[in-house]
């Protein structure tokens, strides 16, 4: 994955002046450069900035890193840290959510912006938020406030990662959305940015999305595959008249999928061959099912 210099002034908050004097000055980072001559960044530069930016808070000289930088690019990505700390962590930032403590938040969350991967921030942090808060919720641990703070706060921090801008490198593009009646958005949205930080074309149309709108949403964002969540099963069977007419691959998956009998799946894969029914748990897997449909469709 290649990110421009737009993209990692905004993954690491160095301007893009800074970036240009650190590189001439400092020899690092020292991206590709694209055809027209723009540079691109690897994921390694971004970590090494991410790092740079840390040890400069605790003292270090900048240009005291130039030797680390050669080494850090050249060697292989060990493990960034261990998952037990990952887990630990990830408890910390729900407590303090839950909280409403926003300070102590942000104390932990700038860690796993350091440490962390995009792609890890997805599958190890993101996931695991989401899953427990939902586990709370259908079992009465918190309130109806604490829902809304803290699925707020997630769909704030992916909402960032899906509008950073940076060049598509492969062709086919996904549309995202839920229809009427369907509200919750955070395992699509995590879906969306692990497409997007494979290089794809994602287009989010957000939840609740009428189906009259939904064809219009199609043809004007060229989108290629279409994919859709769904947690009440009543809404996924009410729709599938609906999506069946929809002129490109549909893509379902959510927990409502999982809950259909082993009847109405035979009868959906017999009856929609332009519907395509995801049972991955996870958004990392799921992602991959998407874009298996993407590779095998014209």
């Amino acid at each position: 994955m290649k990110f421009s210099i737009e993209t990692v002034s905004k993954l690491t908050g160095l301007p893009a002046a800074t970036l240009r004097n650190w590189e001439k000055r400092y020899g690092y980072p020292q991206p590709a450069r694209s055809a027209g001559g723009h540079r691109l960044y690897a994921q390694k530069d971004v970590s090494f900035l991410k790092l740079a930016l840390r040890l400069q808070n605790e003292g270090r000289q900048l240009q005291d890193l130039t030797k680390l930088y050669e080494g850090y690019v050249d060697e292989e990505p060990a493990p960034v840290t261990s998952s037990d700390d990952v887990t630990f962590r990830v408890r910390l930032v729900y407590e303090s959510l839950l909280r409403y403590d926003i300070a102590a938040t942000a104390q932990h969350w700038m860690i796993f912006g350091a440490k962390l991967a995009p792609q890890q921030m997805f599958s190890l942090v993101f996931e695991e938020l989401l899953r427990r808060l939902g586990d709370d919720w259908s079992r009465g641990q918190i309130s109806v406030a604490q829902e809304h703070f803290v699925s707020g706060f997630l769909r704030m921090k992916l909402g960032a990662f899906m509008t950073l801008d940076f060049p598509a490198t492969q062709a086919t593009s996904f549309a995202l959305a839920t229809l009427e009646g369907e509200r919750h958005e955070g395992g699509l949205m995590l879906v969306g940015c692990h497409l997007k930080y494979r290089g794809y074309t994602v287009h989010y149309f957000g939840v609740d999305l009428p189906f009259t709108a939904l064809n219009e949403a199609l043809q004007e964002s060229g989108a290629q595959i279409f994919g859709i969540s769904y947690v009440d099963l009543e809404h996924l069977r009410r729709d599938l008249p609906n999506l069946a007419r929809v002129e490109i691959p549909v893509v379902l998956g959510g927990i409502a999928v999982l809950a259909l009998s082993d009847k109405e799946v035979r009868e959906i894969e017999d009856s929609y061959p332009g519907l395509f029914l995801c049972f991955e748990a996870s958004s990392e897997k799921a992602a991959d099912h998407l874009e298996l449909v993407g590779r095998r469709s014209p």
